[in-house]
């Protein structure tokens, strides 16, 4: 028979073990494992090649010529005999486009060198009015051309702005994108408004 000291006992053992049993333990809190990001970052801008060393005779001419024997305006190439040719630091031309700047007299010469093969006289002019013109305003025997500024772009290509004049409602005019091509630079396309009067 258990004694009435020994149950004392028994109660004050259990009453003290009581709350540890009722207790939860508490959970070890998580370890952070860094995640790696979702989307991946933007990528870099491409840095554009740098430009290609700049021809002015070289752009000048092919753009020049261009005008001459393909966008004349006419159906078919008109081979004017005199063309005048007005250079601007615009970069912009339009028919109204009188004064002009004469490049360096070095380009000028190789310019009208490269373009020998054309059945045409080409004259440099400060200005529009320097060409002959009738009553009428229209050249005679010949035209105006116009040639812009050159104007480099961020992919290492060109524009060049360029207009023929002859007559009051005969001339036209549009924006060159040249590039260069194995040491050579040539038109590869237009840009922006192409116009024609």
């Amino acid at each position: 028979m258990i004694s009435h000291r020994s149950i004392l006992t028994l109660l004050w053992l259990a009453l003290l073990l009581w709350p540890a049993a009722c207790t939860a333990p508490t959970p070890a809190p998580p370890t952070s494992t860094p995640v790696p990001p979702t989307s991946t970052p933007p990528p870099a801008t491409p840095t554009p090649p740098p430009a290609a060393a700049i021809d002015e005779v070289q752009i000048y001419a092919a753009v020049i010529r261009q005008v001459y024997t393909v966008d004349h305006t006419f159906g078919q190439p008109p081979n004017f005999p005199h063309i005048y040719l007005l250079a601007t630091t615009a970069a912009e031309v339009w028919p109204g486009l009188q004064e002009g700047e004469l490049p360096p007299a070095a380009t000028r010469e190789a310019v009208i060198a490269a373009l020998a093969d054309l059945p045409a006289a080409f004259t440099w002019v400060r200005s529009a009015r320097e060409a002959p013109r009738d009553a009428r305003d229209t050249v005679i025997d010949g035209a105006v051309i116009t040639v812009g500024a050159i104007q480099p772009q961020p992919d290492g290509t060109v524009q060049v702005a360029a207009s023929i004049y002859f007559a009051m409602l005969g001339a036209g005019g549009q924006t060159y994108v040249l590039a260069q091509q194995e040491g050579v630079w040539v038109i590869t396309g237009t840009t922006g408004m192409h116009w024609i009067s």
